[in-house]
Formats: C-alpha cells, sequence, structure tokens
C-alpha cells in the first residue's frame, strides 16, 4: 500500500537540482556534480567538481543570457550522464553491423562514444523543437479560413502545443522502461524536498515527500510553450514556412525568459507562486511516480555528494 504523501514546509529554497537516469539519478550542486547509478554490483558513484563558464566568462551569467547558455549546458550533462548510466546495462545484441565496425575503425570507440552522443543530443532538440515549433505551426496552416486572422492562429497553433505535449508525456508514462525513470525522478524530487525541510536525510523522513517540484524540468517544458504562445503574438505572417523561421528565430528569447521565470517561481513561496506553478506541478503526475526505498537510497546518496562545502552556498 502507497504511504500518503505529506507537503512538510520547507525552511529554505535549494539551487541543488537533478536529473533521473537509467537506475541512478544525477544530482547537480554549487560546487559538483554526481551520478549515482544502481548497478548490478551495487552503488557506482561518480561525482566531479564543476566549471562553470559563467565563472571564466561573468557575462554569461547575466539575467536572460544564463538561461540559454544553462538550458544547453544542462542538455549535455544530462544526455552524458544518460548515456553514463545505460552503459552499466547492455542490451543483448547480435553481431555488429559493418556500418557500426567501419565507424568504430576509421573513427575509434572514443570518437564513436562522441558521435552517439551529439546525435542523441540532436535528436533531442529536434524532438523539442518539432514539438513546440514544427508540428503545431504546420497543422495549424492546414485548418482554412484562419488567413489573415492571426489571433486565432496563434490560438489555434497553442492550442496544439499543449495538446501535443501532453499527448507525449502521457504516452511515454505508460512504456515500461520509463516507469522506473519516472520513479527515479520522483525520488530525486522527494529527496530535495527533504533536505528543503532541513530534516535528516534518510529513507523515514524521505517517503512521506511530495514528489512535485516548482523547478522542475516537466515544468520548464510547460512554461517554454506558454512563453512562446505569447511570443508567437506578435507574429504576423501567413506562409507556413515564415511562422516557422520566425518561431524558430524567437526561440532563445522563449528559452530565456523561460528559465528566469522558473528561477524567480523556485524562489519564492506564496500564493501567486503556487498559482503559477499550478499548471506544472499536476503535469508532474505523469512524470513522476512513487519510488521504492531502494531509489529512495540513490537520490539520498546522489544530493549527499555534492552538499556545498560552506553551509548556506546553496541557497537562493
Amino acid at each position: 500500500m502507497a504511504q500518503k504523501e505529506t507537503q512538510v514546509q520547507e525552511k529554505f529554497k535549494t539551487m541543488i537540482g537533478g536529473q533521473a537516469l537509467i537506475e541512478g539519478i544525477l544530482m547537480r550542486g554549487p560546487e559538483k556534480q554526481s551520478i549515482v547509478v544502481r548497478a548490478p554490483e551495487g552503488l557506482v558513484v561518480k561525482t566531479e567538481e564543476l566549471n562553470l563558464v559563467a565563472k571564466k566568462h561573468p557575462v554569461l551569467g547575466w539575467p536572460l543570457i544564463r538561461g540559454i547558455v544553462n538550458f544547453g549546458s544542462s542538455m549535455i550533462c544530462g544526455v552524458k550522464a544518460l548515456m553514463y548510466s545505460a552503459d552499466f546495462f547492455p542490451e543483448e545484441e547480435g553481431e555488429p553491423s559493418k556500418f557500426d565496425k567501419w565507424l568504430e575503425k576509421h573513427l575509434g570507440s572514443e570518437k564513436m562514444e562522441k558521435l552517439v552522443m551529439s546525435f542523441s543530443l540532436l535528436m533531442g532538440v529536434l524532438l523539442a523543437v518539432g514539438l513546440v515549433v514544427l508540428l503545431p505551426t504546420f497543422l495549424a496552416g492546414l485548418i482554412p479560413g484562419i488567413r489573415g486572422n492571426y489571433i486565432l492562429r496563434n490560438l489555434l497553433e497553442g492550442v496544439l502545443k499543449i495538446g501535443l505535449l501532453m499527448g507525449y508525456m502521457i504516452l511515454v508514462s505508460q512504456m515500461k522502461d520509463m516507469k522506473r525513470v519516472f520513479s527515479y525522478h520522483g525520488a530525486e524530487h522527494k529527496t530535495i524536498r527533504c533536505y528543503e525541510a532541513k530534516l535528516p536525510l534518510t529513507v523515514e523522513n524521505v517517503r512521506p515527500m511530495t514528489r512535485m517540484h516548482p523547478r522542475c524540468g516537466t515544468s520548464f517544458l510547460l512554461v517554454v510553450i506558454c512563453i512562446s504562445i505569447l511570443c508567437g503574438s506578435v507574429i504576423r505572417a501567413d506562409h507556413t514556412l515564415v511562422r516557422i523561421g520566425l518561431h524558430l528565430l524567437l526561440l532563445p528569447v522563449v528559452v530565456a525568459v523561460s528559465y528566469e521565470f522558473n528561477r524567480l517561481v523556485g524562489k519564492y513561496d506564496n500564493r501567486l507562486t503556487r498559482i503559477l506553478t499550478a499548471p506544472g506541478m499536476w503535469m508532474q503526475k505523469f512524470t513522476t511516480r512513487e519510488p521504492d526505498d531502494s531509489m529512495i537510497e540513490v537520490a539520498i546518496k546522489a544530493l549527499e555528494e555534492v552538499l556545498p562545502s560552506q553551509e548556506g552556498s546553496d541557497e537562493w
């Protein structure tokens, strides 16, 4: 029987965040990041110091600019961590294809791994852009009678964006392999909630915590779509390809504003921020699941690895 979640009063807001992996969790703190995987041989921990580009180039840490930089950095780190965790659970494969052999022969295993990672990152970006920009704009352009009515067309594109995102989330949440990833996602949120409540990081304390968190990537995706709808209201073009091009040009602005919005609502807890984060928190019901104790143990270990050396340096 699942234990009822409780909303424990948080004592502070931490900047520490994470990502669910294959049988593991990535946690990212102010000084370090850690990957903890429950491999067949036991817990595997990989912790390393962060070399933030904003420290070398402070301008990249300015508001709006930092959103684009951090989004790109998170995407790269996330794909690397996901591939690292996947290496502990290789699929049973037959003889490598001639193309695979050719790639390994001419590129070497290290370059081949980088190529696969780059391809995975590219596909992830294309999927996100396709759902948020290309497909909704294309489908809206097929609807007759909206030529010249830019407000209606933008609203239709917005409805399609939200509908496609919801459909994708619901579909993915029903996949067997993803259910465990989403359970680790829930463990990550619960552990951070426990830490923000300043309770000892134990399985018993983490287990009853809510698995929803306002700074979740799921919420960020929904914010991106809402901001893109607002930005799309300035587009005055009927041709579908022109609209797609203009949406792509506005995408960096959308990401930058969305990052600042998520950062703002994640920093404060009041009636307004709770209203603003409610839709994203509701969507997390599809991308998080209740974890078991072994998953919580992984999340606790990952969080402990990235706790700051100076108390309070991870607070907003």
